[in-house]
């Protein structure tokens, strides 16, 4: 996901510490999720990522 051997990203470790954060946070708030649409990719040879995810929930 951040990349690994000498081009790892030095800020991968920060990213996914608020990456759990934010998402222990919303499903401990949740009592169903779902999606609320397609997922739309990046376009890019270069990098593999999710630009937009619609989602649907219920607290």
């Amino acid at each position: 996901m951040f990349g690994h051997g000498p081009h790892f990203c030095l800020g991968a470790l920060l990213a996914r510490a608020q990456m759990m954060a934010l998402f222990g946070d919303v499903l401990s708030r949740t009592t169903w999720l779902d999606a609320a649409g397609d997922p739309v990719l990046l376009r890019s040879s270069f990098q593999r990522g999710v630009k937009h995810l619609p989602l649907r929930w219920q607290s």
